[in-house]
């Protein structure tokens, strides 16, 4: 009786094994709908124009506006989300206002003065969001493995072993 339960224990285990990978791999962004971001495209532009790219990789090169997209999806409130997607809204009208064309269309100059100018806006939403913006696209460049392993001597685990020294 014992080995009748452990055999199909054991099928049932080994079925699971052989089905999940297959499942798994068909997993992608727009399999879960409530991670989706519509708006990528117009956040690597906009990481763009605060760290832009030179003889290193900018803030896009580095995924910074993955890291945006992250935080402001999984770790902020519904009330910091709105305030984002309002000041996406924005950034994107006052770009078609100004040069009839979408922002992540411009060229890196007319971003960062599209964008520049939310900062010297009168209206405290239109500052809070570029605040919000360049806080977290610095602070998603300087924790990339590409800054922290060229200009800050990142080790990923610290303290060497030297097992054979003479005392």
């Amino acid at each position: 009786m014992e080995r009748r339960k452990a055999i199909q224990t054991l099928g049932l285990g080994l079925g699971t094994l052989v089905a999940l990978p297959a499942w798994a791999k068909s997993w992608n962004r727009e399999s879960f709908e409530g991670v989706r971001f519509e708006n990528e495209e117009i956040l690597s532009a906009l990481v763009e124009c605060i760290i832009p790219e030179s003889d290193t990789p900018g803030a896009k090169g580095t995924g910074a506006h993955l890291y945006l997209e992250r935080m402001v999806n999984d770790c902020y409130g519904s009330d910091v989300k709105k305030m984002f997607l309002a000041g996406l809204e924005k950034l994107e009208k006052r770009s078609i206002q100004k040069h009839n064309k979408a922002f992540s269309e411009l060229d890196l100059e007319k971003r960062t003065a599209v964008f520049a100018a939310m900062q010297n806006s009168s209206e405290m939403a239109d500052k809070r969001f570029f605040s919000f913006v360049k806080n977290l696209s610095v602070r998603a460049y300087t924790h990339s493995e590409y800054y922290l392993t060229n200009f800050r001597n990142y080790v990923m685990a610290p303290g060497y072993y030297h097992g054979c020294v003479p005392v």
